[in-house]
């Protein structure tokens, strides 16, 4: 496929955060931060950090 830079037998390893640079992240945001200065944790999972922030659902946090 074009674009791909891995082949498909390797696997790709997901990175992990801690719960508080998730919840530093969310704080951030909150106070105006823009999202994408919040290298290198991707946009997606910032959007999931702050709607499990919003519903105080951190006992089992995103990656």
């Amino acid at each position: 496929m074009p674009g791909r830079e891995h082949e498909s037998n390797e696997k790709q390893t997901r990175a992990t955060y801690t719960l508080g640079f998730k919840q530093e992240a969310v704080r951030q945001v909150k106070t105006g931060r823009v999202a994408s200065a919040m290298a290198p944790a991707p946009k997606v999972s910032l959007t999931n950090w702050v709607r499990a922030d919003a519903s105080a659902n951190w006992q089992h946090p995103l990656t």
